[in-house]
């Protein structure tokens, strides 16, 4: 079982697990509808119920607050009404916990770039080879009933290496436009849904998601490039704006539409902020429900150099059986210099410096180095897995057990990470 540290390691408002190289990127912040909190400015705050009673009591007397979800014992309400009440009447109507919608998880402009000279890969994709995923191949290269939601930045969904790969919404597809056809409460979802805009389409305007996707599941023979899961389809969650911010609720939100809409697989490259630190009940159980669903989360361990066993980096340090929380390895296994890492905290290293992968806004790539890019190597990994013979019905505990299980173990990463070495899928296929 993961433990948790007692200090934030986390200085900055927050801190997203992308290593900045060389360049910049800029663009303006999306409008935000009630599908989404805007972010930092937020009113909105969450209250989680003792009991259904009470909950649905509440509701009643304050009918522009709403539950969460039905599943869960939170609801979401207006700061401004909940101000008036004070804690004690709050605790006599059934509240046990309040939680606002304020932290943001921000990402630094992406700069582009190889990191250093004693990194240099021989080839562009070197991560899939390191892993072994083509020895994997030889028994799957994906199902296309496997669905990993990308829950980032959105996701390019033109991009020649992405399209054909992309989750397809049926009944949206081939519904009416403007309607909700399938009843999940979002109108025209047909690749995903936008937690910022409130839009149909969860289009990348930043280009981490396009990145994190191609490693998952990019296939475009035509250009040698592949991800670890080739053929696995990819949902688009946008949480996070131009900017790289995401909200409470923008991020709850998205976890909960993947989770309903079947993805197998959550690739969650963020984490940190000082307020999460104060441990965010609403994040720890939205993810709790996911993984009841059959959903394994994939978290970033965060790129500050720092142990996650003394200090608090969320999601990837939650108590969760159904989360694996990734470091960052070079092309020579080595820890990348900015991973963080921890004995009791963190699973396994996967490749995260130099990673060859697309880029959002035309047909290009680039190169992107932090656990960012380390984490869906495993999204993919796990994927794979669940595409397997004899890992299609594991539960998402049990996709971590066997992922750690069958890491390539080294002396770098015994004392820095659980299960003591980096990912590989070889044994899919035999290896």
């Amino acid at each position: 079982m993961k433990t948790v540290g007692s200090s934030v390691t986390c200085t900055a408002l927050c801190f997203w697990a992308l290593l900045p190289l060389q360049g910049s990127a800029s663009g303006a912040q999306p409008q935000t509808n009630q599908n989404a909190s805007s972010v930092g400015q937020s009113t909105t705050r969450f209250l989680k119920f003792r009991s259904e009673a009470e909950l649905q009591n509440f509701l009643a007397e304050e009918p522009s607050s709403r539950r969460v979800h039905p599943e869960l014992m939170w609801v979401e309400t207006d700061t401004a009404r909940e101000k008036a009440l004070t804690a004690s009447a709050l605790a006599a109507r059934g509240v046990e916990k309040a939680e606002s919608d304020h932290f943001e998880y921000r990402i630094p402009k992406p700069l582009r770039g190889l990191q250093t000279a004693t990194d240099v890969p021989s080839a562009k994709i070197w991560g899939i080879s390191k892993i072994n995923a083509p020895a994997a191949w030889t028994v799957t290269r994906g199902q296309a009933g496997v669905v990993v939601a990308v829950v980032d930045t959105g996701i390019d969904f033109n991009h020649p290496a992405l399209k054909t790969n992309m989750w397809i919404n049926q009944a949206e597809k081939n519904g009416r436009a403007g309607v909700d056809d399938d009843g999940n409460g979002y109108v025209d979802d047909i690749h995903g849904a936008d937690f910022i805009s409130g839009k149909a389409t969860p289009m990348d305007d930043e280009g981490h998601g396009s990145h994190v996707a191609g490693t998952i599941a990019g296939n475009l023979p035509s250009e040698s490039f592949y991800g670890v899961a080739p053929d696995v389809r990819l949902m688009a969650v946008k949480t996070h704006n131009t900017k790289g911010e995401g909200s409470k609720s923008s991020v709850v939100k998205g976890i909960l539409y993947a989770a309903d809409n079947g993805a197998r697989v959550l690739n969650c490259s963020w984490g940190g902020a000082p307020e999460a630190a104060e441990y965010d009940q609403l994040l720890f159980d939205a993810i709790a429900y996911a993984n009841k669903k059959g959903a394994v989360l994939i978290a970033s361990a965060g790129n500050e150099a720092a142990n996650n066993d003394t200090g608090m980096h969320f999601p990837s340090n939650y108590d969760l059986e159904g989360i694996i929380s990734v470091a960052s390895s070079t092309n020579r296994d080595t820890r990348s210099y900015f991973s963080n890492f921890g004995s009791r905290t963190v699973d396994l290293a996967a490749p995260g410096s130099n990673i060859w992968s697309v880029t959002a806004g035309g047909e290009g790539y680039e190169f992107l180095s932090g656990t960012s890019m380390a984490s869906p190597h495993v999204s993919g990994a796990a994927a794979l897995l669940l595409s397997s013979p004899a890992g299609s019905q594991l539960t998402p505990a049990q996709v971590r057990e066997t992922l750690m299980a069958k890491v390539t173990q080294s002396p770098e990463w015994l004392s820095r990470v659980i299960s003591g070495g980096r990912l590989d899928v070889g044994f899919i296929g035999g290896n």
